[in-house]
């Protein structure tokens, strides 16, 4: 399956739209909402691409498996993140001992934002919330995918876009009214109404599978692009103007799904350039930099080196140290026991068949070199020398 590089250098864009916001950057234009939403929105693509085919049928050892795997893709930086913050967060904060427990545990179980309380959805790391949220996804995701394998044969691009742009039409005509206050939470955090997101996403991705090829020159498909950033930046701008329940979400799920179908393609000179190793790295980081870019704010605040609306070195200064952390602890922790995780959540009778699958391997290797030599016999000195090019 192709890479899409693009979309992993993006994840970067909307992390640190949510930095913006945090440290009051831009923030007439709500960019934390923005990068939240588009987060939503691009996991629903990129795990429907990703397992386009693997549900036609729901059996046990694949659901399981889809479940493990997403568990190693999020857990261990979530408690990474949750770890610090409890140094952060006294009980005092919560009332006490019997509330900062309950909400302790919550965050573990990935199950805050069914709370109906924002205090209660950002306490400790204040934006795990919406790792809550995407754990409800991947819950229901088997299904949802299920759905989508039955549906494909049966619907039209044509009418998959306009059930989706009926949908969204309903979405606004029910968000329009509602206010902020406990409101808030019901549009903002509750994850069944945020499955509105991680839908668009999925709408997006069955459309791209259905066109995955870039026809057209790459001027075209720059231009699109071009025009796809363009209206994002629009719908943002003209954001402040809108509803505030619209703002939350609804507002800009139009334009993600455009932008993550057209990045998809790889195919303009705009996703050539995002492309590059260095945003590539950054994307990937990005889960870890969303993670920590709050918790640094904290710790600095604690020792008087960051206040908000503070000098502008101060910004600059959580930027640099969440960004180097965000590095550090991809390459080293995040990677490295997603990788064991997946490994050793694998079932036995897997793991048994991968290693008979290597040992097969390196059998043929052998016997295709010893058929080699024997066809090509070469002197004693030839093998010294082939050794020393090997070790080097």
């Amino acid at each position: 399956m192709v890479q899409l590089r693009p979309l992993t250098s993006l994840r970067f864009v909307a992390a640190l739209a949510v930095f913006c916001w945090h440290v009051g950057w831009l923030r007439t234009y709500q960019t934390g909402y923005v990068g939240v939403s588009f987060f939503f929105v691009l996991s629903g693509f990129i795990l429907t691409y990703a397992y386009q085919g693997r549900f036609t049928r729901l059996r046990r050892n694949p659901v399981l498996g889809f479940y493990r795997s997403r568990l190693a893709r999020i857990y261990p930086v979530y408690v990474l993140a949750f770890a610090w913050s409890l140094f952060l967060t006294p009980p005092s904060m919560y009332g006490g001992i019997g509330s900062w427990l309950g909400l302790a545990l919550a965050n573990l179980l990935l199950v805050q934002s069914f709370i109906p309380s924002l205090a209660a959805a950002f306490s400790f790391d204040g934006v795990a919330w919406s790792l809550s949220d995407e754990a409800t996804f991947y819950l229901i995701f088997p299904v949802v995918a299920r759905l989508v394998e039955w549906a494909r044969p049966r619907l039209t691009t044509s009418w998959l876009l306009f059930g989706a742009a009926t949908a969204w039409l309903a979405l606004v005509g029910v968000l329009v009214p509602l206010h902020t206050g406990w409101q808030s939470w019901v549009i903002y955090v509750f994850p069944i109404t945020r499955l509105s997101d991680f839908l668009a996403g999925v709408v997006a991705a069955i459309a791209f599978a259905e066109h995955p090829e870039s026809g057209g020159s790459r001027w075209r498909w720059s231009l699109l692009e071009g025009a796809a950033l363009a209206g994002a930046v629009g719908v943002v701008v003209a954001g402040p103007f809108a509803p505030q329940s619209l703002r939350f979400s609804a507002l800009y799920l139009p334009v993600w799904g455009a932008v993550v179908w057209v990045f998809a393609h790889q195919a303009g000179c705009i996703s050539r350039l995002i492309a590059h190793s260095a945003a590539v790295a950054l994307g990937s980081a990005s889960f870890a930099f969303y993670m920590v870019h709050r918790l640094v704010m904290r710790s600095l605040a604690t020792v008087s080196l960051y206040h908000y609306g503070g000098p502008w070195w101060q910004d600059l200064l959580v930027l640099t140290a969440a960004l180097a952390i965000a590095l550090i602890v991809w390459r080293r922790y995040e990677e490295p026991l997603r990788r064991r995780l997946r490994t050793a959540t694998r079932p036995p009778g897997r793991r048994r068949r991968t290693l008979v699958a290597l040992v097969g391997r390196g059998a043929r290797r052998n016997a295709y070199a010893r058929s080699a030599l024997a066809i090509c016999p070469t002197s004693s000195s030839d093998h010294g020398s082939a050794r020393t090019s090997s070790t080097r």
